[in-house]
């Protein structure tokens, strides 16, 4: 008797556990971003190539994206207190690696210096001594911060493109360093009439790199979720829509 009540009750949890795993998975996964155009933009949330993949990734796994939209720095706040899996898109970083987990690559980005076509001075950036006596400007909390400041150079830090972008035009610095494709997008878009005077310097200090979801190590089953979301990743990047990159 007691082997049967055993057994029943083994029996009935089985069952629990089963159930529980069966509604999960039918919970959409929530995630959080911010505005990255053309990457990311909350005025076009259908259109964006980073979202579609992440949609198209969900769906592979029979689930769907409950996406929210909140400022960066509290996005990642959000995300480390497990509020959110995970939010995108993100570089992998030492620093960033202690707080959070990453996905496999999702895209690639490519930062670029800018220049002021006045300025003939500055034609090639391929080391960190070139730039020594230049005056930089970058966006706060980005990848690229870290790595300046390892290498010993100062960068003079905002919070927004458009913060940046004016630095650049009235000659307050010599560079500034944005993403190629969201740069030129930025600029053609809110400032077309002083694109043209404006020059993009690629450099061998900023390699194609890969942009990843950066996932909560407090969300419940997220190594899981990532393993389940890293294998339909790859399916879906073998498909010709978003074959696009490395």
């Amino acid at each position: 008797m007691k082997l049967l009540h055993w057994l029943s009750q083994l029996l009935w949890l089985c069952l629990l556990l089963s159930q529980n795993v069966l509604a999960l998975q039918d919970e959409p996964i929530p995630m959080v971003t911010s505005d990255f155009p053309p990457f990311i933009d909350q005025s076009l949330p259908e259109s964006n190539v980073i979202t579609q993949l992440i949609r198209a990734t969900l769906k592979q796994m029979n689930r769907r994206l409950d996406l929210s939209w909140q400022p960066w720095a509290r996005g990642e706040s959000s995300v480390k207190k497990g509020m959110f899996f995970a939010i995108f898109p993100y570089y992998k970083t030492k620093q960033r690696q202690k707080n959070f987990h990453f996905s496999d690559p999702i895209y690639y980005g490519n930062y670029v210096f800018y220049r002021l076509d006045s300025n003939q001075q500055i034609n090639a950036v391929d080391t960190a001594d070139q730039l020594r006596s230049v005056k930089i400007a970058g966006i706060r909390g980005y990848s690229y911060v870290d790595d300046f400041a390892d290498a010993g150079l100062e960068l003079h830090l905002v919070n927004t493109e458009k913060q940046l972008l004016g630095l650049l035009l009235r000659k307050r610095v010599d560079l500034i360093i944005l993403d190629s494709i969201a740069g030129d997008f930025f600029l053609g878009n809110n400032l077309p009439t002083q694109a043209n005077s404006v020059t993009k310097l690629p450099s061998a200090l900023f390699p194609k790199k890969p942009l990843h979801l950066m996932i909560s190590k407090s969300y419940p089953l997220y190594l899981q979720l990532t393993d389940e979301f890293n294998a339909a990743l790859k399916k879906i990047k073998h498909s010709s829509k978003f074959a696009t990159q490395p």
